[in-house]
C-alpha cells in the first residue's frame, strides 16, 4: 500500500519571500531522504533544501521564480517502501566517517585569513558540519562585509571535529572557523562505514556549475545558462569575467544575443572626454544602496510614462 505526504518548505530561519532558482527534481523520479529538490536564493545566500523523505515525485507544485516561505508546498511524493529502494539501479558509495582519538598537532585550526578589507564581517554561511570529511581548497564558509563575499577554503584535507562559529556571528580576521582532523594523521581511529545510495537517474545533478549567488544572479539578468559557461577558477568555479567571455564569444549566436539585449536595462554610451584629461584618478567602488537602485531608476526613466500636467489660472 503507497502512502502520499506533501513535499513542503523546512525552516529557513527568518527569511520569507524567498526565490526559486533551480528545481532539481522532476515528475516521476525516485529521490533518497535529504536529496536536494529546490535552490532558494535571499539576497545574500544561496541554499539547497533537502527532501525529508524518500520515495517517487507524484507533481511538483512550484516553479522557478516563484517565491515561497516556511511550510509551503513544494509538490507531492509517495513514500517508498524497502522492498522498492531495493528494486532500484543504484550504486554504493562507501563514506568512511572517522571518530579520533588524536593529540593537537593532528589538528588544523582553520581561522579566517586576511581578506584586504577592515569592515565589519559577518558570518552568511557555513558550508560544513560535525564529522563531515572535507577535501584541501574546499569551501568552509562565507564571509560577507557590506560589499562583497568571500569564500573560505580549507588548507588542509580531514575531518571537521567541531565548529567555532554560527550564521549571522560578527568575527574578525584571525577568528577560528573550525578545528580539522587531517587526513594524513598516523592514529588509532574507528571506522564506522555509511552507505549511501546513489541513483543513476540523479546523476545529472552531480554536474550543477559551481558558482557564488551573485555570479548566479548576474547571470539571470543577463539571460545565460551557467551550465554552458566554463569556469576559470579553482574547481571550475565561474566568476564574473567567465560570463562576460561567454557573452563575448558567443554574440553572433542569434539566440543568445537577442535575450542577453533584451536582459540588459542600460547601454553604456561612450564619453566625449576622458577622465584623465582632468587630472589623476582613482575608481572607487558604488555604495551597496546606489549599486541596486541605479538600474532600476534607468530603467524607470526610459519606460515609465513621465506627464506633467500644467493649469492655466488667473491670480
Amino acid at each position: 500500500m503507497t502512502k502520499i505526504v506533501d513535499l513542503v518548505v523546512p525552516n529557513i530561519g527568518d527569511f520569507k519571500n524567498v526565490e526559486i532558482i533551480e528545481i532539481l527534481i522532476k515528475e516521476n523520479q525516485s529521490i533518497n531522504k535529504n536529496q536536494g529538490i529546490i535552490t532558494l536564493e535571499s539576497d545574500k545566500s544561496s541554499v539547497e533544501v533537502p527532501s525529508q523523505f524518500a520515495g517517487k515525485v507524484k507533481n511538483i507544485k512550484v516553479k522557478v521564480g516563484d517565491k515561497v516561505s516556511q511550510g509551503d508546498k513544494i509538490g507531492e511524493i509517495e513514500l517508498a517502501s524497502d522492498d522498492i529502494i531495493q528494486n532500484q539501479k543504484t550504486e554504493n558509495r562507501i563514506i568512511e566517517i572517522e571518530k579520533e582519538e588524536t593529540n593537537s598537532k593532528d589538528i588544523t585550526i582553520l581561522k579566517i585569513p586576511k581578506l584586504g578589507t577592515e569592515k565589519k564581517l559577518i558570518v552568511s554561511e557555513i558550508l560544513i558540519k560535525k564529522d563531515e570529511i572535507i577535501q584541501i581548497d574546499q569551501i568552509t564558509s562565507l564571509i560577507e562585509d557590506d560589499e562583497n563575499a568571500y569564500e573560505i577554503p580549507s588548507p588542509v584535507s580531514g575531518i571537521v571535529k567541531n565548529i567555532k562559529l554560527k550564521k549571522g556571528q560578527e568575527v574578525k580576521i584571525g577568528d577560528s572557523i573550525a578545528e580539522i582532523i587531517n587526513k594524513s594523521s598516523n592514529v588509532e581511529i574507528k571506522k564506522p562505514i555509511i552507505a549511501e545510495k546513489i541513483h543513476e537517474e540523479n546523476k545529472q545533478y552531480q554536474n550543477i556549475k559551481s558558482a557564488s549567488p551573485k555570479i548566479r544572479k548576474f547571470a539571470r539578468e543577463l539571460g545565460v545558462n551557467l551550465q554552458l559557461v566554463e569556469g576559470s577558477a579553482r574547481k571550475g568555479r565561474i566568476l564574473e569575467e567567465d560570463i562576460k567571455q561567454f557573452i563575448k564569444s558567443n554574440l553572433n549566436n542569434k539566440t543568445i544575443k537577442e535575450e542577453v539585449i533584451k536582459k540588459i536595462d542600460t547601454k553604456e554610451e561612450k564619453l566625449p572626454y576622458e577622465h584623465e584629461e582632468f587630472g589623476e584618478i582613482n575608481i572607487q567602488k558604488i555604495p551597496r544602496i546606489k549599486r541596486l537602485s541605479g538600474p532600476h531608476l534607468v530603467k524607470a526613466w526610459n519606460e515609465i510614462p513621465h506627464v506633467t500636467q500644467f493649469d492655466e489660472i488667473d491670480v
